[in-house]
């Protein structure tokens, strides 16, 4: 009777060591502020599998002043107006601002470094860069300078980022395992191809 109940135990034992062992899913990430953008492909620290923009809501379309080509002064102490051409071309990228709320302003605010992009969501694409080209020909007076400017239109998109960091308990190339962590109050300020030229006159101690 002993015997028995001891080859019993034995071939329990022996089961139970034999079962495939299920890891349990990490619940966090082990990294510090991962909810941080700096985390995101091609930043500082760059070690999260994909950042996503996903677009919440689309806030005001917003004109945006930008400078066309170089400027043109006349500070040299001259006495005579300057008549020359003025303009060129600049190409206007999209740009991201953070901590932002519903309503932020398209042209101020704290902005994420150029460069930095995000994979699209199913609401919200990326826009590509855009080019203006304009010359005007302009009469300018002793101790003035002049720029063309291109008053660009340009569409606000506030929303969050969704960050993915593999999960190394899960299978090798499995897309189920992720940590997934959000940066909310991201906006998008994307240019559109909508612009007005005009030209900008201003005391030479002034910014244009």
């Amino acid at each position: 009777m002993q015997l028995s109940s001891f080859f019993t135990i034995l071939t329990l034992a022996l089961v139970a060591s034999a079962a495939p062992r299920s890891q349990e899913k990490r619940k966090n990430v082990d990294r510090p502020d991962p909810a941080n953008l700096d985390h995101c492909p091609g930043e500082s620290v760059g070690d999260a599998d994909a950042c996503t923009f996903e677009s919440q809501s689309q806030g005001p379309d917003t004109r945006i002043e930008h400078i066309v080509g170089d400027p043109v002064d006349n500070c040299k102490g001259g006495t005579d107006d300057i008549k020359t051409t003025v303009g060129g071309d600049t190409t206007v990228a999209q740009t991201w601002k953070y901590g932002v709320s519903e309503g932020f302003s398209a042209d101020g605010g704290e902005e994420l470094p150029i460069g930095v992009s995000f994979q699209n969501s199913d609401t919200w694409s990326n826009t590509d860069s855009k080019t203006f080209r304009q010359n005007i020909d302009m009469t300018i007076q002793p101790g003035k300078k002049a720029a063309v400017v291109a008053k660009v239109l340009h569409h606000t998109f506030l929303g969050r980022v969704r960050i993915n960091y593999g999960d190394p308990s899960g299978a090798p190339g499995a897309n189920d395992y992720h940590y997934i962590w959000y940066n909310n109050g991201v906006g998008s300020v994307q240019p559109t191809g909508d612009v007005i030229y005009d030209q900008k006159i201003v005391n030479c101690d002034q910014d244009i």
